[in-house]
């Protein structure tokens, strides 16, 4: 069975193609030969092979189906993850058809001109809407998820997690300015760039702040950043990471009466309060808005805004992606609490992963899956 069935046998008709390099088997086959199994630190599996053009098989498959078949394992790989895509696009039937849309509304339109049944502009204009609509309601095709949704109220988009925006032109512009050796051109790349014929001659991270504009209660206009909100954050909060703090925390408005009130009611019955941490004075909106820490088993993700995240990869900046990691999930206020005065970034950012969580494991993992 095994040579009539997993002998893989290159002709014109199944898999040669012509390259410049000569013809060339679009299975890749001959298979990499390996005297036992192995996996690589990318993820990457790889079976027993003996044979160069007999494929990874599943015996009591064989045996059974008589037909030839092929294994793979796919773990933190590139191919789990483009499965994961295809098995979502698959499932979920992407609508074919919401281009026409247009072209379904054209077709109601000489209906509508052949009869002119009214006089009106206005009851004819009502007339055509609602020839349009019901053509819709008619031809068009509409996925069922699509329907479901629409039928259980949950909109145009459902989400299984809720989503907190993470600006990382903030943050790269923060550790620039803390630790000027950043700023030079294998960096450049990790910012935003003026388009503006007049701002020619700007620098790059003058734009690379995102900026919230406020009013206070006296008609004063000011300006704050999620880096302010983080580094001027509330003792409650000091153990708390950049991207905790995004992710596991979210602003409400308040007054002084309302923590007199929240403390004299703390020990009611019901479910227990979340936990509250104001802004330090010297933040502009210490007086008025405060972090709300979420419960525990939240769904929420970070959203990345802006540049993507360095490659660790990357020789020529991998001592910005130790600065970036270690800022991103390190709890820190100032530059010396990223790494000490004669400490390298290297040695710092070896030192933190080596006692850091299985949580902070699995976002350095997770943050490379961009350069895949």
């Amino acid at each position: 069975l095994v040579r009539s069935q997993q002998l893989h046998t290159c002709t014109w008709a199944t898999c040669l193609r012509a390259t410049c390099d000569g013809l060339v088997c679009k299975r890749r086959a001959p298979w990499p030969l390996s005297d036992e199994d192995y996996i690589d630190e990318r993820g990457n599996w790889g079976p027993r092979h003996m044979h160069g053009y007999i494929n990874a098989y599943c015996p009591a498959l064989l045996m059974m189906m008589r037909c030839n078949n092929n294994l793979k394992i796919n773990t933190n790989s590139a191919d789990t993850k483009d499965i994961a895509f295809y098995i979502t696009a698959y499932a979920t039937k992407k609508q074919k058809k919401s281009h026409n849309l247009s072209a379904l509304m054209a077709s109601a339109l000489p209906y509508h001109i052949n009869n002119p049944k009214y006089d009106d502009v206005r009851e004819c204009n009502r007339l055509l809407i609602y020839c349009c609509i019901n053509v819709i309601n008619r031809k068009a095709e509409l996925p069922g998820p699509q329907v479901v949704s629409y039928l259980m109220g949950y909109g145009d988009m459902f989400t299984s997690h809720h989503y907190a925006v993470l600006y990382t032109g903030p943050l790269f512009s923060t550790l620039k300015g803390l630790f000027p050796e950043f700023s030079v051109g294998s960096t450049e790349r990790y910012s935003y760039h003026l388009n503006s014929e007049d701002d020619e001659h700007a620098d790059g991270d003058n734009n690379n702040d995102v900026m919230t504009l406020l009013c206070s209660s006296r008609g004063q206009l000011y300006t704050c950043m999620q880096m302010q909100d983080y580094l001027q954050h509330g003792a409650e909060l000091e153990e708390q990471s950049l991207l905790a703090f995004v992710c596991d925390t979210w602003e409400e408005r308040y007054m002084p009466k309302d923590e007199e009130q929240s403390q004299r009611t703390s020990h009611t019955r019901g479910q227990p309060a979340h936990m509250c941490s104001p802004y330090q004075e010297q933040h502009p909106k210490a007086q008025t808005h405060r972090q709300v820490l979420r419960a525990k088993g939240h769904n929420t993700l970070p959203q990345v805004v802006g540049p993507w995240l360095p490659c660790h990869d990357d020789s020529s900046t991998y001592d910005f992606y130790c600065a970036c990691m270690l800022a991103l999930l390190k709890p820190w206020r100032l530059a010396a609490d990223l790494k000490g005065k004669d400490d390298r970034w290297r040695a710092a950012f070896e030192r933190f992963n080596d006692s850091s969580t299985p949580w902070v494991a699995r976002v350095l993992a997770s943050s490379q899956y961009y350069y895949d």
